[in-house]
């Protein structure tokens, strides 16, 4: 397990990584990422991990670094600076990015995505998402069958494996808000829980919701 960047105690982003091995339980220095950076997101394409967005302070980073091997190099710009955004594999050497906002705060919620291919190296537009989102890092599920689903406002949006079509499912049961969490379960389901609504109030709910075979056309 690799544990990037974040935030020391100072409130300062940290460059630093460690290794986590199950075989020991033991952490261990890794190598540093090429900048400081924290509120970002992790994914994992093939044999890489690829860090996406985040902050060194409080404005939005559109920088992404990768490590494969024993070093961090630079990865691929995004179109948009996010910070408190999320990610998923679409398969192969695509991504899925997500939302986010502007700065730290959360001013400038961020409707927008974007699909970046890491062989590539290329970044592109994906569909809007109906209305800005952020604090998603945990609420972006990819299916085994290549969906991915991701929370908005009380319903969730659902991308199909091709990144260029997006819908929306009534998950109305749900109030909504940030910070929640997507967890796909078997048969079709996911699991959608928690997160705290715009006074910063933590909520206990948890909805489990069926995503259909087939979706409308948006």
């Amino acid at each position: 397990m690799l544990v990037s960047g974040g935030f020391d105690g100072s409130g300062r982003a940290l460059s630093s990584t460690e290794i986590f091995d199950p075989s020991t339980d033991e952490f261990t220095r890794g190598p540093s990422l090429t900048s400081p950076r924290a509120a970002h997101v992790a994914v994992q394409v093939g044999t890489a991990v690829l860090l996406i967005g985040g902050t060194e302070a409080t404005e939005a980073l559109a920088t992404t670094e990768v490590f494969e091997g024993k070093a961090w190099r630079v990865g691929p710009s995004l179109g948009t600076a996010r910070v408190k955004l999320g990610a998923a594999s679409l398969g192969g050497s695509r991504v899925w990015v997500v939302g986010g906002a502007g700065d730290t705060e959360g001013h400038e919620r961020l409707a927008s995505t974007e699909v970046l291919d890491l062989r590539r190296g290329t970044v592109s537009a994906g569909p809007a998402l109906a209305q800005g989102e952020y604090e998603l890092d945990g609420a972006v599920a990819a299916l085994d069958d290549g969906r991915v689903v991701v929370p908005v406002a009380d319903s969730l949006a659902v991308l199909d494996p091709t990144g260029d079509r997006l819908v929306e499912l009534d998950a109305s049961t749900y109030a909504g808000g940030s910070f929640r969490t997507v967890t796909p379960l078997s048969g079709g389901r996911v699991l959608v829980a928690g997160g705290y609504d715009d006074r910063i109030v933590p909520t206990s709910e948890a909805v489990v919701v069926r995503i259909p075979q087939r979706v409308p056309s948006a």
